[in-house]
């Protein structure tokens, strides 16, 4: 099941954001950009604690590192990543995690929040 993801994040006593967030779309294009390090090493099945998932699988030479990924699985897409000194792997999918946003939510405008960040004191 493929879902769009909002991320919705509000300091106190200010309204949330709401951004349109595409993670598989943003690891691909961090992949995209370091093409030279990272290469297609096909596709195929992956097991992991949360379940079984049909994976692209890149490879970094350059980094040694060997990663799984799904648009299935958000916000990250990550179902797996193996490294020289790491091991990552999706252990479970939370779908009934309650929704702590309250008040009103808004169209994210990026000009709006600098304006906001600008007139905050700084320390």
């Amino acid at each position: 099941m493929k879902r769009n993801i909002l991320a919705l994040v509000a300091m106190p006593g200010d309204p949330a954001p709401e951004m349109p967030f595409n993670p598989a779309a943003a690891h691909r294009e961090r992949i995209q950009e370091n093409m030279e390090d990272w290469h297609s090493a096909g596709s195929g099945t992956v097991t992991a604690p949360a379940e079984t998932f049909d994976c692209e699988h890149w490879r970094n030479g350059k980094a040694k590192s060997d990663a799984w990924i799904t648009d299935k699985v958000t916000p990250f897409g990550m179902v797996k990543q193996v490294g020289e000194n790491h091991t990552m792997v999706l252990i479970k999918i939370l779908t009934d995690a309650p929704d702590r946003i309250t008040g009103l939510v808004q169209k994210f405008d990026p000009a709006t929040m600098t304006q906001q960040q600008q007139q905050q004191p700084r320390p």
